[in-house]
């Protein structure tokens, strides 16, 4: 009888456990997306000329996401890294302002299921970006320099459903920073006068009211099996203002890119439990 009672003891004090080592663990599926965008652009810094410049956008974005795995705070994450080349001219048509930019972000975002195919998320992103801006014509000040990181909110709204047989989702991100840290020098101050020890008012605390931006896209994802194809717009828009020198750049591009799944299988368990990241 001891011997007996010994037994159920164990047994109902390990159940809890056996249970969760015998629940399978969900498949996330990493979703990658290579992105080419072209569009317009329009810069200014005053650093370099008072003038406006306007041209050409193209960019590159490889963008990875992946759901968490806990199931009680359905979360998602992902990073981006972009790099960016404008080229642009004056009204007049006889100086070009070159510019190129390697941005990169991780983001976390909780997100809900609604109804109709319908669902949103809301988080958090950081990142960074360097790059320079190139006016020939300038002897003197011939380049200014870019470098910003920053904290912000991100959110999106996605709708799935079908065109006719045509699995398809709606997608709109928005992000927008809050805080951080942008480079600018003093206006008129040469880069060889920092180099020789002049580097006091150089970084500057970066919020809405010295440095704001907006990132939006609103993409359409065509699923054909395998591979999805991503269509969709661009808006970009940045404005700061340090040290006298008042900076703006925004775009308007078209999207192109592939969206893949990469999920890895036990071929032993078929009835694997597939968390994915978008859909």
């Amino acid at each position: 009888m001891f011997q007996l009672i010994r037994k159920l003891i164990i047994l109902t004090a390990t159940l809890p456990f056996a249970a969760l080592l015998s629940a399978q663990e969900p498949v996330r599926p990493v979703s990658t997306a290579w992105m080419a965008e072209v569009g317009s652009s329009h810069l200014a810094d005053t650093y370099l000329s008072p003038i406006r410049y306007s041209g050409m956008h193209y960019g590159l974005t490889y963008s990875r996401l992946q759901a968490m795995k806990s199931p009680l705070l359905p979360c998602v994450q992902g990073w981006d890294l972009g790099l960016s080349f404008d080229k642009t001219r004056n009204r007049a048509g006889n100086a070009t302002i070159l510019g190129a930019r390697l941005e990169g972000s991780w983001r976390m975002m909780r997100r809900w299921h609604l109804a109709k195919g319908f669902q949103a998320g809301v988080g958090g992103y950081a990142g960074a970006e360097f790059g320079a801006l190139y006016l020939s014509r300038n002897s003197n000040n011939p380049a200014q320099a870019i470098g910003a990181v920053c904290v912000g909110p991100e959110a999106f709204v996605q709708w799935t459903g079908k065109l006719k047989k045509l699995p398809l989702a709606v997608r709109w991100q928005l992000s927008s920073p809050l805080a951080g840290a942008f480079f600018c020098p003093n206006y008129g101050e040469l880069y060889y006068e920092i180099q020789l020890g002049n580097r006091s008012d150089l970084v500057h605390f970066a919020w809405p009211g010295s440095r704001r931006s907006v990132r939006s896209l609103l993409s359409v994802d065509l699923n054909f099996g395998r591979s999805t194809l991503r269509l969709g717009y661009s808006f970009n828009a940045l404005s700061s203002k340090a040290n006298n020198v008042t900076s703006r750049r925004i775009s308007h591009a078209a999207v192109v890119g592939i969206v893949c799944d990469l999920v890895t299988l036990n071929p032993r368990k078929s009835d694997a439990n597939i968390l994915p990241a978008y859909y």
